[in-house]
């Protein structure tokens, strides 16, 4: 993908719909959209291949790696976004799954496979769902983890 695409409905007959088109002109951080979401507040998460970015409908807010500061994601290519029950978003990124508080820009860092997190294809993070005890449940490579989501202790589950 080489834009960020937003449409605008409307509910009157009289006004047509809009669609804005957004890249780099327009403040986001790389033009290659690997995935978005839109979190509980509605704001918008844009994925891309040189980070991840933020969208309240008129600013772009850039969340970047840098692999000196360990409170930066993981790695600048964004897989998988999705957000917890206390607002918290989860990134897969291509090195590594990441904790960040959208209120106070903190990350954590999680490496749900130890040993092969390293050279894995690009489709690490296949899946992101919350149990009953709102821990994160994650297909990672073929295999099931779980993450408890205060503590960030991860386990695989058995059988997996």
């Amino acid at each position: 993908m080489g834009f960020f695409l937003v449409g605008i409905f409307t509910m009157s007959a009289q006004l047509p719909n809009r669609f804005l088109l957004f890249n780099v002109k327009s403040g986001l951080s790389q033009n290659s959209v690997t995935c978005f979401f839109e979190d509980r507040k509605g704001l918008m998460w844009i994925g891309t291949q040189d980070g991840l970015n933020s969208f309240d409908g008129k600013t772009f807010n850039h969340f970047v790696c840098d692999p000196n500061d360990s409170n930066t994601l993981s790695n600048k290519y964004i897989l998988k976004i999705e957000d917890d029950m206390y607002g918290n978003l989860w990134v897969g990124t291509s090195f590594g799954l990441n904790r960040l508080n959208p209120r106070t820009g903190k990350v954590d860092r999680i490496f749900v496979n130890q040993e092969k997190e390293v050279g894995l294809s690009m489709s690490v993070y296949e899946q992101f769902l919350f149990d009953k005890k709102h821990n994160l449940m994650v297909l990672h490579g073929g295999h099931f983890f779980t993450v408890n989501t205060q503590s960030l202790r991860v386990t695989q589950l058995a059988g997996a």
